[in-house]
């Protein structure tokens, strides 16, 4: 789960360094699609709920069993809205 977290933090930071943003956003006129935005919330939706995982990861290494219900629906919801964000992403795609 770790090594999915750490290529879900970079992947984007290789996006921004491999493409020309400004000219897809700013000259293209993309900067105010639905898309563009859902794409950018689902993502941040993933960061919180990676946060709240890792929370509940560390609650259930102390020893808190409790934590174990709700680190199980956080997986299902990381599932889910990691899937989210792949369609999105892949709608976005586009072709040079």
């Amino acid at each position: 789960m770790g090594s999915v977290m750490i290529f879900d933090l970079l992947f984007p930071i290789w996006l921004y360094l491999t493409h020309d943003w400004i000219k897809r956003l700013i000259d293209h006129g993309e900067l105010l699609s639905f898309l563009i935005w859902a794409h950018l919330f689902l993502v941040l939706t993933l960061y919180a709920l990676y946060v709240l995982q890792i929370q509940a990861g560390r609650q259930l290494l102390a020893g808190d069993s409790e934590a174990r219900p709700g680190h199980a629906v956080q997986s299902r919801g990381i599932v889910i809205v990691r899937l989210f964000v792949f369609m999105t992403g892949a709608l976005l795609i586009a072709p040079d």
